[in-house]
């Protein structure tokens, strides 16, 4: 087998030209592309600096958008669809962190689920009830209910969050808002319902870990406020003001809140019949 040349770590220091386009560079930066030049090998120090600054800095820092779409949602939302995106992180990564931390909520709550569950099973069905579920499900009704459950939760957050919440809040959003006499278009809406929908999973999912604890009235009820509440204060500065788009908007996400918990019940419901027939 030949030998690997690495000749090319040499010329990194020498080149002229943008390792990006291949014009000639003789500023900081390249004039085709924007390419930073390199006068160095890739120091250790540099390659995690980066990553801090693209956490902490200002210019696409993800801390400054998640604190900015906590105290002015609606200004964040209008400037990144007026074309003012650099400061800060997109929409589709705001989703996918609350996506990805309403996941590691359900595996800290998950235990809770399951006590919850097997005791609100033994309260509330009978012992003939109970005794055809033992007989359905081998024995662990509620092992085999909780862990269809927790499933259906899990994929509810991922893949069914987006198709199911996120689009349908853009397109009734699109739709409605018309009545107000602006036009909006619908990737306009879509990036709003992806900053709301990311900024909801994240809140709900953080605040869940203490109402988990307090009680399921506390912890549906934090839900429900957080999920009716926030887009109603993201629609400042982006919608018009007002009483009846401040209600399209309310009325918009409870559609789609409703779509998003039908999916979660179907997703439930078809594991536990598959887990019957075998």
């Amino acid at each position: 087998m030949a030998m690997i040349e690495h000749d090319w770590l040499e010329q990194i220091e020498k080149s002229e030209l943008c390792t990006n386009c291949g014009a000639e560079i003789d500023t900081q930066f390249c004039g085709q592309c924007g390419q930073k030049k390199l006068t160095h090998r890739l120091r250790f120090g540099e390659l995690i600096g980066e990553l801090f600054s693209r956490i902490f800095n200002h210019e696409r820092g993800l801390f400054f958008t998640l604190g900015q779409l906590l105290v002015a949602p609606g200004s964040v939302i209008r400037n990144y669809v007026s074309g003012k995106q650099k400061p800060y992180v997109s929409p589709l990564t705001i989703f996918f962190i609350g996506a990805t931390a309403v996941l590691l909520s359900i595996w800290y709550y998950e235990p809770f689920l399951r006590e919850s569950m097997n005791l609100q099973m033994q309260s509330s069905a009978s012992a003939e009830d109970l005794a055809r579920l033992e007989k359905a499900f081998d024995g662990r009704p509620a092992e085999v209910l909780a862990d269809s459950y927790l499933n259906a939760m899990q994929q509810g957050y991922t893949y069914l969050a987006l198709l199911t919440f996120c689009l349908p809040l853009a397109v009734f959003l699109w739709l409605s808002q018309r009545l107000t006499g602006l036009r909006f278009q619908l990737a306009e809406t879509l990036v709003f319902s992806l900053y709301v929908t990311g900024m909801v999973l994240l809140i709900t999912a953080t605040c869940g870990m203490l109402t988990i604890r307090m009680g399921g009235g506390w912890h549906i009820g934090m839900a429900l406020t957080v999920y009716s509440g926030y887009p109603l204060w993201a629609q400042r500065g982006f919608f018009k003001s007002g009483w009846f788009p401040g209600l399209l908007t309310l009325l918009s996400t409870w559609a789609s809140i409703a779509l998003f918990f039908l999916s979660i019940i179907a997703v439930f419901a078809a594991a536990v019949f598959v887990k019957l027939l075998w």
